[in-house]
């Protein structure tokens, strides 16, 4: 896919927002931490203390779990989370019905299989840490100590010894949060101060060093490569993975005394915004886009600062669009906006209100076809544009 970046400044005409259809509004019991739509339309919320399943406003069914690191959408109609005795646990998307565990309780008096014994040997100590889904049957995982394995949900409801196959080791301990994307060839896992890229086995193909404010990565598959766009402060950088080889770590921001320059070819774009970036860019039509501080930046062939006052994360939407949040001070409301590259097409007023310029919630976006869940604190809403 072809990335080009640039930045200029400029004056977006107003547009006619179109309303929503339809939607909802929910009010949790306790934050929520991890949203999640389904294609079929279930909400699924990892709140403080459960997952939770919403249809049409009302929570149909819960998981108690606290504190779960990851919702995964699988294609089988169930959910990957984490049960609160470590296990990897899948949850019908619909009816909250445990599908399957992975592993067994780190305390535990009943006798082990010997499909047990062999789990247990694998994530009894490492809880994981972050995962990615890529294929109608598999699901990609890594631990805190490194190891990364390859999920079989079929072959895991059978409790069959293919559920669950070591493709590698990462030789390094991560500290703090973990994402873990799967970009074909290339496994990219970013922890704090520092983005790794691996071969499908594990071994690492280069490490760079993100000291400073890291708002996050943004990756996806090409014919030859995958290419990475990167958040670093208030700069996007995007890389080609093909050519990033290198044993020492790469320097992709100032303060690192022993990196070495990035290899000829690796850093394909560096583009300044003005403010800094706390979320990763997402695609827009063939260029990208991000938040900063007021603005909203698209980069590309028609490279342009939007004054919409965007918030929180920028998704990717069909046909080639994005949605974000914008917050409008005089009124103190929220919206949210789908735009291309040359401004907002549609946008509908969210049913809470805004905190004022800074908001203190992360603010948690997935979209599914035109319908687009937004999460804040404990108010949730699903609008459809």
């Amino acid at each position: 896919m072809r990335v080009i970046l640039g930045l200029a400044l400029a004056c977006v005409a107003c547009r006619a927002p179109e309303p929503p259809t339809k939607g909802w509004q929910l009010t949790t019991d306790s934050v929520v931490r991890r949203a999640l739509l389904t294609s079929a339309g279930v909400a699924i919320l990892a709140t403080d203390t459960a997952v939770i399943g919403v249809r049409d406003g009302r929570e149909v069914w819960r998981y108690n779990v606290a504190h779960a690191p990851w919702l995964i959408a699988l294609d089988d109609g169930t959910v990957l989370s984490r049960s609160d005795d470590g296990r990897v646990v899948a949850l019908e998307a619909a009816t909250g019905t445990v599908a399957w565990k992975l592993g067994v309780p780190i305390e535990s008096e009943t006798p082990l299989t010997a499909q047990d014994k062999d789990i247990l040997g694998r994530f009894r100590y490492s809880a994981p840490r972050g995962a990615a889904v890529s294929g109608a049957d598999r699901a990609l995982m890594l631990v805190e100590d490194g190891r990364l394995y390859d999920l079989v949900p079929s072959q895991c409801v059978a409790r069959t010894p293919r559920c669950s196959s070591l493709r590698g080791h990462i030789p390094v301990t991560f500290s703090g949060a973990v994402d873990l994307v799967d970009a074909g060839s290339v496994v990219v896992v970013s922890s704090v101060g520092e983005v790794l890229f691996t071969a499908p086995d594990g071994r690492i193909i280069a490490r760079a060093r993100v000291p400073g404010l890291f708002g996050g990565i943004a990756t996806w598959p090409g014919a030859e490569s995958a290419t990475v766009a990167l958040a670093l402060d208030s700069t996007v950088v995007t890389l080609d993975l093909s050519r990033c080889k290198s044993a020492p770590p790469i320097a992709l921001s100032a303060g690192c005394p022993e990196c070495v320059s990035p290899p000829k070819g690796c850093v394909t774009a560096s583009v300044a915004v003005a403010g800094v970036l706390p979320y990763p860019p997402a695609l827009l039509g063939e260029g990208l886009v991000v938040n900063a501080v007021a603005r909203t930046h698209v980069l590309g062939d028609a490279a342009r600062a939007l004054d919409l006052d965007g918030i929180g994360p920028v998704v990717a939407a069909p046909g080639g669009r994005a949605r974000t949040v914008s917050a409008h001070a005089t009124d103190r409301s929220l919206r949210l906006i789908e735009l291309d590259a040359t401004g907002v097409k549609r946008e509908a007023r969210l049913p809470f209100a805004s905190p004022g310029l800074v908001i203190s919630e992360e603010i948690l976006l997935s979209v599914s076809g035109s319908k687009t869940l937004v999460a804040i604190g404990r108010d949730v809403a699903l609008v459809e544009l």
